[in-house]
């Protein structure tokens, strides 16, 4: 027979057992917490607040705390941190972190820049300097700033105390700072960007300089469209007026420069300046270097049309004497560079 107290003592089991999966079920679904315990929002709120509070502990070191910007862009970062709801907002405000950084990064620039200012201005040297404009290159050193170049102006005094302070201490980029008129001033990252694009302005039009004077030089390979010119002896012809000889090769060649050649080589060797021809018995030399004769091939880059019309008076006088000068208009020629005689 099942006595009462019996029946008593299951019922308080029983009660004991909905108890605790009630507890378990309230703390799985977030609707129990014990005493100290954070909520998932609080930790998630902690864990941003104290990634801002790194950088702001980072910006206090660099003496940059005060700055407005860099004051405004952590307070905003800490409001943000603030309101997290979820884990996804935590990532959301980690991720503002490199711009928060750039921030401190600009402003520490500015300080930096502003204490090389500070140091210059009061250098005797440079109060006295009017023109040209001085360009001053700082760069960190092991305790403090040094000069990347040092500049007889800047007295060894301004390079100690440059080197001496702490503030300065070991940043990477190259600072540089005008001197004009007495006055230092700092060269802006636009300002070095522009006179990078300057420079680079200037080394392309250096290069083609170089390029155009190796051209008229006949240093260089040439290509492009031209003519090619056939100068032949008269079929059978052995009177000196039958045969080509030196002074009609410099005819021609002199005539194609005169139209516009860019360059002109005499049987495969390049045209200079100071090139010559002879015609030895039946042999043709061409700065040292005989060439194939009868015909002469004599090539030359430019317009096909102006150099076959600066020719053409010669083909005529040489077709009088039965000799022949053939011109053919090509697209594509290339000459190669001259060579030491």
């Amino acid at each position: 027979m099942f006595r009462p107290h019996g029946q008593r003592w299951v019922i308080a089991l029983i009660v004991c057992f909905l108890a605790a999966d009630t507890v378990v079920l309230a703390r799985a679904s977030g609707l129990l917490r014990l005493p100290r315990e954070l909520s998932d929002i609080q930790r998630v709120r902690q864990g941003a607040a104290t990634v801002v509070a790194r950088y702001e502990e980072l910006a206090r070191q660099a003496g940059v705390d005060k700055d407005r910007e860099v004051a405004e862009v952590l307070a905003r970062w800490r409001d943000q941190a603030g309101s997290v709801l979820a884990v996804v907002d935590v990532a959301r405000v980690v991720s503002q972190s490199q711009e928060v950084q750039r921030v401190i990064s600009r402003a520490i620039l500015r300080k930096q820049e502003s204490i090389i200012v500070e140091i210059l201005q009061k250098d005797p040297g440079v109060r006295r300097w009017l023109l040209p404009p001085l360009l001053i290159q700082v760069v960190g050193g092991p305790s403090g700033a040094i000069l990347l170049q040092p500049q007889p102006v800047v007295t060894s005094e301004t390079q100690a105390e440059l080197s001496r302070r702490p503030e300065l201490l070991g940043f990477a980029q190259v600072l540089e700072f005008k001197v004009s008129q007495g006055k230092v001033e700092p060269v802006r990252p636009q300002d070095q960007w522009r006179r990078l694009r300057q420079l680079q302005a200037e080394a392309r039009a250096l290069q083609r300089s170089i390029e155009q004077a190796r051209e008229w030089a006949a240093l260089s390979p040439l290509s492009g469209p031209g003519v090619v010119v056939e100068a032949s002896d008269a079929p059978g012809g052995y009177l000196w007026d039958e045969i080509v000889h030196e002074e009609d090769i410099v005819d021609i060649v002199t005539a194609l420069f005169a139209a516009g050649a860019r360059g002109v080589d005499v049987g495969g060797v390049r045209w200079q300046a100071r090139s010559w021809v002879r015609c030895v018995g039946p042999v043709i030399v061409v700065g040292n270097r005989p060439v194939p004769a009868n015909p002469v091939v004599i090539r030359a880059v430019g317009d096909p049309e102006q150099l076959a019309d600066a020719v053409a008076p010669i083909a005529i006088r040489f077709s009088e004497l039965g000799k022949k000068l053939e011109v053919t208009a090509v697209d594509h020629l290339t000459l190669p560079a001259a060579q030491d005689s």
